[in-house]
C-alpha cells in the first residue's frame, strides 16, 4: 500500500499489526530534489512486496494519493502514472485495486476548459489522471463534507456510483448482473466518531 508521508497513515494504524496487510511508505525517503526514476522505483517496490506476500492469496492493492508522484517527479505525466497502474493490475496475482484520490474542485478543474485560468502542469496531470481513473473504475466512491460545515450528528456525505469500467471486466454477464442487483447507487450521510469509527446515519 502506498501510504502517506512519515508516521501519518490516514487512520489505518489499526491494521498495521495484521498479517493480512503489507504497508509500503514510498514517500518518506523520496529524494530532494526529486528525480525521474521515482515512478519506476515505486513500481519496483510494489512488485517486490507482491512477490513477498503469501503465494496462496490474491492481492488487493490500495494506493493512497499516488498523484503525489507528480510533485516528486514533475516530468511525470498522467499517462505515465496510468501505465504504471496498468502494469500493476496486469500482475497475475492481482485481484483488484483501490485508489484514493483528492477530487476537490482545485484538483479537477483543469479537466474543464476555462478561459480565465491557465492550469499549471501539476493541475493538468492531476485532473487528467483522476478523470482517467473515473472512466476505468468499476465503482466510484466519493466522500465530502457538508456544504454547511460539519454538524454534531453528521460529518459528511458518501456517494457511490458505477464507474466507466463497470462492464469492462473479466467476469461474465450473469455475475455482473448479480453484483448490480446487490449494488445500490446513491448518497448517504456518515458520521465519524471520536474513536475514529464511521457509521451511516439516516
Amino acid at each position: 500500500m502506498l501510504t502517506g508521508i512519515g508516521n501519518q497513515f490516514m487512520g489505518i494504524d489499526v491494521f498495521r499489526s495484521s498479517s493480512n496487510f503489507t504497508f509500503l511508505d514510498c514517500l518518506s525517503d523520496a529524494p530532494t530534489p526529486p528525480h525521474s526514476p521515482e515512478l519506476a522505483k515505486t513500481q519496483k517496490r510494489i512488485f517486490q512486496a507482491i512477490g513477498s506476500a503469501s503465494a496462496d492469496r490474491k492481492i488487493l492493492l490500495i494506493l493512497d494519493t499516488p498523484t503525489l508522484l507528480f510533485s516528486l517527479a514533475p516530468e511525470t505525466t498522467s499517462s505515465d502514472l496510468n501505465r504504471m497502474l496498468l502494469a500493476l493490475r496486469d500482475h497475475e496475482r492481482m485481484h483488484s485495486t483501490i485508489i484514493a484520490l483528492p477530487s476537490d474542485l482545485p484538483y479537477v478543474s483543469a479537466a474543464t476548459p476555462n478561459a480565465d485560468h491557465v492550469p499549471t502542469p501539476l493541475e493538468t496531470a492531476h485532473a487528467g489522471f483522476t478523470m482517467q481513473q473515473v472512466h476505468l473504475a468499476r465503482l466510484v466512491l466519493g466522500c465530502r463534507e457538508l456544504d454547511t460545515g460539519a454538524a454534531r450528528d453528521v460529518s459528511g456525505v458518501l456517494r457511490i456510483t458505477k464507474g466507466g469500467g463497470w462492464n469492462d471486466d473479466e467476469h461474465g454477464a450473469s455475475e455482473r448482473q448479480q453484483v448490480a442487483e446487490e449494488l445500490k447507487e446513491g448518497q448517504w450521510r456518515y458520521l465519524v466518531g471520536r474513536d475514529g469509527s464511521v457509521k451511516i446515519v439516516e
